[in-house]
């Protein structure tokens, strides 16, 4: 549908794809203040037949089964960024606490390069220091009441653990990719401490990258119940794929969920699978059992991650 179509217009050409309708003007409404793209073009992959052409819903497909998937993924869109952001806020501390612990001299230390890998990583270490220096002088300018407070006080001095609350988590990545091992190894060893996990210093750059993929398609309202990272892949040795017997890399959305539960502790994990289970509950009480397999085979996410574990069966 490239040429411009009214409401009307879209209604009919729905109908005469086998959609069933229920409330014409409901459905009007609907589109109206979701946009015929986001809603039709983004969910109907769950409803349509294979191999017809023209393109044509699956026999009994309702404009609220339309609806429902695209609720359900709205919901853990929600779910996702809320617990993104607990693992962003315990990333960027450690690393903040970690860097900054191994260069003590806190004068703007994080803008110089040869704190960094310049020989594995040299042209992303002067991007990554060239850009931080930038931002710097960019929140000064704009009047950022914490960064020109410390500029003032302390000298024009602004650490690490401070700087950092205006780091974006893909800056975070990257500052991450850039560290020198040494660092990434006391990074890794105080996450593995802080939530009792072992936490592969190795690892960590992949999975970061995977949900600072998956954090910017929540915030900005794209689809992510069959999230692919593409060719960054979740190893099956990930503690969480492991624990579900899990023999394949995986680069669905629950890969990402592994790459999260990396990230966060046994309590908070546990509270982020219930809030997933409710949603998937509520999925299937609004669609068939058949589109309802469907959409959880694009998650990649087992039956059995809803099971009640045994003591331990998580963690590896």
């Amino acid at each position: 549908m490239i040429d411009f179509k009214t409401y009307d217009e879209q209604i009919a050409i729905l109908k005469e794809r086998d959609l069933i309708i229920e409330n014409e003007s409901a459905a009007i409404d609907f589109i109206a203040a979701n946009n015929y793209y986001n809603v039709i073009n983004a969910y109907k992959s769950a409803f349509i037949k294979t191999g017809v052409t023209p393109e044509t819903f699956s026999e009994g497909t309702t404009f609220s089964d339309i609806i429902s998937l695209y609720a359900f993924d709205k919901h853990i869109r929600l779910i996702f960024s809320e617990y993104l952001i607990e693992v962003e806020r315990t990333f960027k501390s450690v690393v903040a606490y970690e860097f900054s612990k191994a260069h003590p001299c806190h004068d703007l230390d994080y803008t110089n390069i040869n704190n960094f890998d310049i020989l594995n990583e040299p042209i992303e270490s002067s991007k990554l220091t060239t850009g931080l220096y930038n931002r710097l002088q960019g929140e000064q300018l704009s009047g950022n009441k914490m960064i020109c407070h410390y500029i003032k006080n302390y000298a024009g001095r602004v650490p690490l653990w401070v700087f950092s609350n205006v780091m974006s988590f893909g800056t975070v990545s990257k500052f991450f990719m850039c560290m020198k091992e040494i660092d990434k190894r006391s990074v890794a060893k105080n996450l593995s401490s802080l939530l009792q996990k072992n936490v592969q210093f190795n690892d960590i750059s992949n999975s970061i990258k995977i949900l600072v993929l998956l954090r910017n398609k929540a915030a900005h309202d794209q689809r992510i119940y069959d999230f692919s990272s593409e060719r960054l892949v979740v190893s099956h040795n990930n503690a969480l794929l492991q624990s579900y017997q899990i023999t394949k890399p995986k680069n669905d959305l629950f890969g990402a969920i592994g790459c999260m539960y990396d990230f966060m502790d046994q309590d908070l994990f546990e509270h982020f699978k219930v809030l997933i289970k409710d949603a998937v509950k509520k999925l299937q009480q609004t669609v068939n059992n058949t589109v309802a397999q469907k959409i959880m085979t694009a998650t990649g996410i087992p039956k059995s991650f809803f099971k009640k574990q045994q003591k331990g069966g998580d963690a590896k």
